[in-house]
């Protein structure tokens, strides 16, 4: 949905897991962005050069064919992933420390410099969300920022105790749920802090909310699959038996909670219920059928009948997975040989095609 705050919607998922096409943006560029698919169909995707150059940050706008529709340029690296309004609008941040918004031909709307909420060594990683009052949350280095998507004024801003570290998450009542390195924080629509839960380790990376409201993280280097009450208390925690790394949880329709281990040695993938309880655990092995293979920043996806998508970095063989809800494997496919894109996820459109980023390519698989 454009709006972070409105209810997840759950597309089909590709069935065969054939790669329908590939679009490639050269080996002089590459991606960590998860594609932004509009109402249209049109997918968005952020590259940058691997040489810094006065003009090194691209946004490609795709139709579903694979064809581009328009290609922008900024100043210096895009890495993060930008948000979509329904009207085809694209927000995004870039290593020029601005804020963009692009409309659906590709032209400029507004940039807004946030030069001053940014330290000296910010890379333009930070992913903007809409929230349902017509403003772009965004978390900076210094707090949280609210920002008006027509004219990109700055609406209000939150200092935090410690960088913010993560993703802002929103509510359906519109709280916003971010971290820094020590803590969780629940902020209200109007930027006020509601409560804190202290962490054992910087993060998460982002946290997810169940269908009844339940705030759902990993933190990274523990062992832990933290759930908490929409008012901050601890409501249950689920043993991952191995460290957690830049790993964001998926709700599946069922209301279940897909997670892993990608920091241990047997790395697993988990299916626990919103009380806690195991579900069902299959280990990495065995469904890739090898030892070795690492889900470090991999992050699940779920469509409509349950079945989880997930990319497998660093492999020359197949990289890309779907799992029945049963947990048992679906199919596999190889996308772009060596798929190197350390964080990648991928995005489902409302259609069924499936769109991963590989090191310097958009995929479509059917």
């Amino acid at each position: 949905t454009a709006n972070a705050a409105d209810p997840v919607e759950y597309y089909p998922g590709p069935e065969r897991g054939e790669v329908l096409w590939t679009l490639d943006f050269g080996p002089s560029e590459f991606s960590f962005a998860t594609p932004s698919v509009g109402a249209d169909g049109t997918i968005y995707v952020v590259t940058a050069a691997r040489q810094i150059s006065p003009d090194s940050g691209f946004v490609y706008a795709v139709r579903p064919d694979g064809t581009i529709k328009w290609r922008f340029v900024t100043k210096n690296s895009n890495e993060a992933t930008g948000a979509v309004d329904t009207d085809g609008t694209y927000y995004f941040t870039s290593a020029d420390k601005n804020l963009y918004a692009i409309d659906s031909m590709g032209q400029l709307k507004w940039q807004r410099s946030l030069e001053s909420y940014f330290g000296e060594d910010y890379f333009g990683t930070e992913r903007p969300a809409l929230d349902r009052s017509g403003r772009i949350i965004l978390p900076v280095t210094s707090g949280i920022i609210a920002i008006n998507k027509t004219d990109g004024a700055v609406v209000w801003f939150e200092a935090t105790t410690a960088p913010s570290t993560s993703a802002v998450t929103i509510g359906a009542n519109g709280d916003i749920y971010t971290s820094t390195n020590a803590e969780l924080l629940a902020l209200s629509p109007a930027g006020k802090k509601r409560w804190e839960f202290a962490l054992p380790s910087p993060g998460p990376y982002e946290v997810v909310l169940a269908h009844d409201g339940t705030i759902v993280f990993t933190v990274e280097g523990d062992s832990l699959l933290y759930a908490l009450k929409s008012d901050g208390t601890l409501r249950w925690t689920f043993s991952l038996h191995g460290t957690a790394r830049n790993n964001v949880p998926a709700i599946g329709r069922d209301g279940n909670i897909i997670t892993m281990n990608a920091g241990s040695r047997n790395q697993k993938i988990y299916k626990v219920d919103l009380n806690g309880n195991l579900v069902w655990k299959v280990n990495l092995a065995d469904i890739v059928g090898r030892d070795g293979v690492s889900l470090n920043n991999a992050v699940p996806i779920v469509d409509q009948e349950d079945a989880i998508f997930l990319a497998i970095g660093h492999t020359r063989q197949d990289n890309l997975y779907a799992l029945n809800g049963d947990g048992t494997k679906k199919w596999s496919v190889t996308v772009e040989e060596p798929f190197t894109s350390i964080s990648t996820v991928p995005a489902l459109s409302p259609l069924g095609t499936l769109y991963v980023i590989g090191d310097h390519s958009l995929n479509a698989i059917q």
